[in-house]
């Protein structure tokens, strides 16, 4: 009987309801240049789909080229997702995509080859879009780079630091098991952002994440996601999680947000004015625009979470600011 080796990387994907848009990405994983240097599986981690998710997957498993595993979360949430897909990997390295994306025939090769220069303990890569219909002029690159998932530092391999942190998506990310073992996994208290904040918190406790733009792959992106109305609202909801990663001190039980958000939210507003009176392109009008949503979503979601931090304040005392805060924390002391 031939032996079963334990995969060198698991690639994990958490999905929902996305059983059209994920036969590109496993046809895309099936196709890996390994060059016989490591092995992989892949894991979907189905969150609760009500499509034929399950049956795609299952009708694939027969003549796929590696392990294709598929694991069911009915607990709603992106984080539920990934964290059971966690529980679940085998490989030591855990390679993260979407079920939205198609990875370049070398990606996984990429993320090996930087995992082993620098020893890494977390690695991102380049995510370039892939629209699936015509691009509106006014969409431009601010808005791909920002609300549409794509990721782009340069040509060369870059190391995060506390205070230059090169943010990874879940479109494109890895990281080694061992990872949050130590820091723990995703936080089940985001609907999103999850993966930004989980790369932060690497960062913030001393793992070494390091930007790789070898490792490519492409997000999908259709019509759906080209319309003013979904920039107001991405750009309102990172406002609403940007206000949970921001520190508390004494001040802010006063001010809610830290002064110089006030001087940046009046020059939002000054820049979003001057581009009505002057009539500038439909682009940077509502790029100005959906950044002072992003600063007006902040300030409420900051706001909403005050008495939650005088609440914490009083049950464990002043202390607690200076040793920071968690969602966790936050979301017990609002309840």
């Amino acid at each position: 009987m031939a032996e079963v080796r334990t995969p060198d990387i698991t690639v994990l994907i958490a999905t929902r309801n996305r059983a059209h848009e994920l036969p590109h990405l496993l046809r895309s994983l099936a196709e890996q240049a390994t060059g016989g240097q490591f092995t992989y599986d892949v894991l979907v981690a189905d969150n609760g789909s009500t499509d034929g998710t399950r049956a795609l997957v299952q009708g694939m498993q027969a003549r796929y080229p590696v392990a294709l595993r598929y694991l069911r979360e009915e607990r709603a949430g992106k984080s539920w997702a990934l964290n059971a897909g966690l529980a679940q990997a085998q490989g030591g390295i855990i390679a993260f995509t979407d079920d939205d994306v198609e990875a370049d025939r070398g990606w996984l090769a990429a993320l090996w080859r930087c995992f082993t220069d620098t020893q890494a303990d977390a690695v991102g890569g380049k995510i370039v879009p892939r629209f699936t219909g015509a691009r509106p002029d006014w969409v431009t690159n601010p808005f791909v780079f920002g609300a549409l998932g794509c990721v782009d530092h340069g040509a060369t391999r870059l190391t995060s630091t506390p205070d230059r942190y090169y943010y990874w998506v879940g479109g494109n990310a890895a990281i080694r098991r061992t990872v949050p073992q130590a820091i723990g996994g995703f936080s089940v208290h985001m609907t999103r952002g999850q993966d930004t904040e989980f790369g932060l918190r690497c960062v913030r406790q001393g793992k070494k994440l390091v930007y790789e733009p070898a490792a490519v792959t492409h997000h999908r992106i259709g019509p759906e996601r080209l319309t003013p109305a979904f920039f107001r609202r991405w750009w309102h909801q990172r406002g609403y999680y940007r206000a949970y990663r921001a520190p508390w001190t004494p001040t802010h039980l006063a001010t809610v947000m830290p002064l110089g958000w006030y001087v940046e939210s009046l020059r939002r507003l000054t820049q979003w004015l001057a581009a009505l009176v002057t009539v500038r392109p439909f682009d940077q009008r509502l790029l100005r625009e959906v950044r002072l949503r992003e600063r007006g979503s902040e300030w409420a979601q900051r706001a909403r979470l005050l008495p939650a931090m005088w609440r914490a304040v009083v049950r464990r005392g002043p202390a607690v600011l200076a040793g920071g805060v968690s969602y966790a924390d936050l979301y017990s002391e609002r309840t």
